[in-house]
């Protein structure tokens, strides 16, 4: 339409410069015509202008037919002509000559038509009665076919002009013009003549058939056809490389004569040429794998060789840099991907051969396949029927399908038919479905395109037919394995455990002969043998395949290709292992920074961020569909895990939610499996008891890895309905995974959240059963494995937020399984006495046995409501020193005694109760620091009565002093250090000790603690 306006504006000012200011705005296009946006701007442009110059359209802007010639002249005279480009330009003027017929002929096209409309309308008028309007549509009607004969008359008066000035060849419009056009102009004499011919060979062309003549067809000639071909295949294809043993120039040498004489042979015995390339087919697909390459050079001298273009032994391959397939859609990845079609977009006049398919000419015999596409929707209606086959088999009973048993007594009076009388049903042969096996064949080669293409137009094949699914996963695994080595492959493998290694016999230790290689026309290639390792007979197929070389190819090249398969990714797990994992570090890059302190993530990732939503697409659509269907494989299981672990507990739980309700219903194979696992269910848990544990655990552990929504759920209502299922449940749980253990927590608070279950029995004060049951479950699994106790603690918070008390049961089960700490039951006086001590004296005046006494609760009158019943458990476990220390619980736990009763709204008695073991600790804290003052002022009481003790002790002299020194030697006696006396020299008569000592001492304990 932008083509259209600017050649009208520059009509309106044709006469001043809007001549030059259209030739100018034409020259680009005119430089490219080989383009298509080029040629559609050329055509659109000079339509426009003749119709300017024809009287049919009523232009607004007209010009005459010599300014329409004279301007095509100025726009050629003013293309560039220089010799180092003259062949370009020629090349160029050819094709806008091509392209300005072909806008002839469209133009005296439309012009027959508009005759054609206004002879129908004057015949319509005729047949009417005559008035005004009818008369007057008569005028119109004849005006305008008087209008259009006019301009095709300037039609011809403009060719006639071009043919003059050599313009337009005259081969070229006798092929594309109208013969009238060509009579009027001079370039056929008789036009009567040459429309009988044109009939005539158009009837030849299209309605007779080429007749050979079978009787002069000899059988020598096929067979020496044959002996020549089998005689000139030359080498065969190495075993270890499926490439050819010689250049490709060598074979071309040797397919060039042989080519030479089978037209020979086609010529000397008459031979029909169908019927050759029968045989040349029938003998390529005996030497498919081994001489493919020569058939290709015997092919490409023939006929039937299509668009194939020999190889270019000068091609050089480049690897595409990093981040070129970021943004692109699958189809512009495949192109880029493809060497040979980055070569023959750089040089579009050196082609090379795509596939191997492709020179067989499949592009163009895909119409001629079985079935036809509307008959392709049987292939849909089959895959259903067995569908539903399958679903059925899962529901009926083995045992009511089986025959009555006969009892051995009877005899049967009746004779057996004779097996002549016996009618066999024959099975009918299926029809081959041709679009199957090219869908295949493309794939297995790496022609993504076209195959994409049928696979587009069909999506239920890969459903129906799986071996499709393992084609595309097959390309996929070699688009990944760069980067998976890359990145998660630290060291070399062992090589061992591909190797076949030595046997033991009879004669000693036989060591393991290599394997020898062998092409194979199977794709995926079928596990090695003891003695043979398969190659695909096609190594070339892998150049066309896109690589990824970023974790962000992983989102553009990919998913696009799971898309086509979907659930079936689940049929290679060592792929979906590799993807899993790529997936894993791909996500690890939205982590936050980890603290090397703490060694913990210092924030919480961005849940919007584009790689987080994209894996979690990949979880929703792919990962937790295929691996339903993969059963009892663990580590398939683990990395999905290690994906969906990354994720919020919100986030994981809608995954989890989906999969409970809507996932198995989404395609026709997860409906199988439900069916199949839900049967499964039944069957395990109908076996499940305490002498089959250890025989069952495998088994519930490979459902819970692939269906643990499924198992769950069903073993979940299974304990709400028997108690006693519990623990055997628990027992049989060893081998799950934690990914098994994070949804048995969903399905379990999905029950408790159940609202149309009643919470309450029927008189309205007791806990019903399926409450009390799947909450004693909830404990003992708890306190059997290390499962993320959060959401289940999260629930009942919110829970008694919204004024709901009966969730209490489940916090009490909690603390009694896993804690020990069951209510209290009634007391007796001495009881409630040591109830005031220390933690020893309360545990041991209770349950001296265990931590709780495991009494009955229908046993158990309780002095408090259930409500505070449970908060003296939970309080009980906040103050055991094993759980949390009490200088945690004062500072981290508790808060303050103001904030208990005006922020929480708690009454006195109950925060007295809270706050109790903290002033406990303070007071005992006091009269332990007490005590010891009085243990240190005892002991200096002591000493200073043992010092005055020997103070009272009389001297004792050694000799009677003379009495010149006497004083002296009074006074050096006394100054001397007296020992302290010995037991038996104190006298027996002095203060006795034990009084004052016994005064001194510090007052007992009573039950670890100070009696206030």
């Amino acid at each position: 339409m932008d083509v259209v306006s600017n050649v009208r504006r520059h009509l309106a000012s044709w006469t001043k410069g809007g001549e030059s200011e259209c030739r100018n705005s034409l020259f680009a296009p005119h430089c490219n015509p080989s383009d298509a946006n080029c040629v559609d701007t050329l055509t659109t442009a000079y339509h426009t202008l003749l119709c300017a110059a024809l009287q049919t359209w009523t232009p607004k802007y007209p010009i005459t037919p010599v300014a329409f010639v004279e301007f095509v002249q100025s726009v050629l005279g003013t293309l560039p002509s220089s010799s180092s480009g003259s062949a370009k330009s020629s090349m160029n003027v050819m094709a806008f000559r091509e392209i300005l017929v072909d806008m002839i002929w469209s133009v005296d096209t439309a012009l027959d038509e508009v005759i054609s409309d206004a002879k129908i309308t004057l015949a319509a008028c005729a047949k009417q009665d005559t008035n005004n309007n009818v008369s007057s549509a008569m005028v119109k009607a004849k005006k305008v076919e008087q209008t259009a004969e006019k301009d095709k008359e300037t039609v011809q008066v403009i060719v006639k002009k071009f043919l003059d000035l050599e313009t337009v060849h005259p081969h070229l419009c006798r092929e594309r013009l109208d013969s009238a056009v060509l009579a009027s102009v001079g370039l056929i004499a008789d036009k009567v003549a040459m429309d009988k011919k044109e009939i005539r060979t158009r009837t030849g062309l299209f309605y007779k058939q080429n007749k050979f003549n079978l009787l002069r067809e000899q059988s020598e000639g096929y067979s020496k056809l044959t002996s020549e071909l089998t005689s000139s295949l030359g080498p065969s294809h190495s075993p270890v490389t499926g490439r050819p043993t010689e250049p490709y120039s060598a074979i071309e040498e040797r397919a060039r004569p042989v080519w030479e004489k089978v037209i020979s042979l086609i010529g000397y015995f008459d031979l029909d040429p169908n019927r050759a390339l029968d045989i040349i087919l029938d003998v390529l697909s005996v030497h498919l794998s081994t001489h493919y390459t020569f058939f290709i050079a015997l092919l490409s001298f023939s006929p039937w060789a299509g668009c194939y273009h020999r190889q270019n032994l000068t091609f050089m391959e480049t690897s595409l840099p990093p981040g070129s397939f970021q943004g692109k859609s699958l189809d512009e990845i495949l192109t880029l991907a493809d060497p040979k079609m980055r070569e023959a977009a750089n040089f579009p006049n050196d082609g090379k051969a795509r596939v191997l398919a492709q020179v067989l000419g499949f592009k163009f015999a895909y119409y001629q396949l079985s079935p036809d596409d509307n008959a392709m929707e049987s292939v849909k209606e089959e895959y259903q029927r067995d569908v539903a086959t399958r679903i059925a088999a899962t529901t009926v009973s083995q045992l009511a399908m089986a025959a009555p048993l006969e009892s051995s007594g009877s005899q049967s009076t009746k004779s057996k038919p004779t097996p002549q009388a016996e009618v066999r049903k024959i099975s009918e042969l299926k029809d081959v479905n041709q679009k199957v096996g090219l869908l295949t064949a493309l794939l297995a080669v790496g022609a993504l395109k076209p195959a994409l293409a049928i696979l587009t137009k069909f999506p239920f094949l890969v459903d129906a037919r799986v071996e499709i699914a393992d084609l595309i996963i097959r390309i996929m695994k070699v688009s990944i394995s760069p980067l998976y080595e890359s990145l998660l492959v630290t060291k070399e493998r062992n090589p061992s455990f591909t190797q076949p290694r030595a046997r033991y016999g009879t004669s000693g230790i036989t060591a393991a002969t290599g394997r020898k290689p062998a092409l194979t026309l199977w794709a995926p290639t079928p596990p090695s043998t003891y003695n043979t390792d398969f190659v695909f007979f096609y190594p070339d197929w892998v150049d066309q395949v896109p690589i990824c070389s970023s974790l962000n190819d992983l989102e553009d090249v990919i998913e696009p290709l799971m898309k086509f398969i979907g659930v079936h990714v689940s049929r290679d797990p060592l792929f979906l292992t590799k993807f899993l994992r790529l997936g894993r570090t791909h996500l690890q890059t939205t982590q936050m920074p980890i603290d090397p302190i703490t060694k913990k993530t210092t924030g919480e990732p961005d849940p919007n961020h584009p790689i987080r939503s994209f894996w979690f697409k990949v979880l929703r659509v792919y990962l937790l569909r295929a691996l339903t269907l993969i059963r009892g494989n663990a580590v398939c299981t683990v990395e999905v895990w290690n994906i969906i672990r990354q994720y919020s507990t919100t986030c994981r739980w809608r995954l989890y939610g989906e999969w409970k309700t809507k996932m198995y219903d989404s395609h026709p194979e997860l409906q199988v499996r439900y069916s199949q696992a839900k049967s499964e269910t039944k069957a395990i848990l109908r076996r499940l008891n305490t002498n089959s544990n250890d025989t069952l655990s495998g088994t519930v552990a490979k459902l819970a890895h692939s269906n643990p929504c499924v198992f769950f759920d069903r073993a979940v209502h299974q304990i709400m309905s028997y108690d006693n299922l519990a623990n055997v449940v628990i027992q049989a749980l060893r081998y799950v995974t934690n990914m098994g253990f994070d949804v048995l927590v969903y399905i379990i608070v999905d029950a408790f959240s159940d609202p149309h279950k009643p919470r309450l029995k029927d008189d309205g004060v007791n806990t019903a059963d399926w409450l009390q049951s799947l909450a004693s479950f909830t404990g003992m699994l708890f306190r059997r494995y290390s499962a993320d106790l959060t959401p289940v603690l999260t629930y009942v918070m919110h829970q008694l937020y919204n004024g709901q008390t009966t969730e209490l049961v489940v916090l009490k089960e909690l603390i009694w399984k896993m804690a020990g700490i069951e209510p209290l039951p009634s007391l007796s006086d001495a009881q409630v006495t040591a109830m005031a001590g220390g933690p020893i004296l309360r545990i041991e005046s209770i349950a001296s046995a265990t931590r709780g006494a495991r009494l009955d609760p229908g046993d158990a009158v309780l002095k408090e409501t259930q409500t505070h019943g449970v908060l003296l458990q939970y309080l009980e476990l906040l103050t055991s020193p094993s759980v949390i220390p009490l200088s945690e619980y004062a500072n981290r736990v508790l808060p303050s005694l103001g904030d208990l009763g005006v922020v929480y709204g708690i009454c006195a008695p109950i925060c007295m109760q809270i706050i109790r073991p903290v002033l406990q600790a303070s007071l005992l804290k006091s009269a332990l620091a007490l005590q010891e003052q009085e243990r240190k002022a005892s002991e200096e009481a002591e000493k200073r009565l043992k010092a005055a003790l020997t103070a009272k002790r009389e001297p004792v002299f050694s000799r009677v002093a003379s009495p010149s020194n006497l004083g002296t030697s009074c006074v050096s006696e006394t100054s001397t250090e007296v020992k302290p006396p010995t037991e038996e020299q104190l006298p027996q008569e002095d203060v006795s000790m034990d009084a004052e000592l016994a005064a001194s001492a510090p007052p007992a304990e009573v039950g670890g603690q100070i009696q206030s």
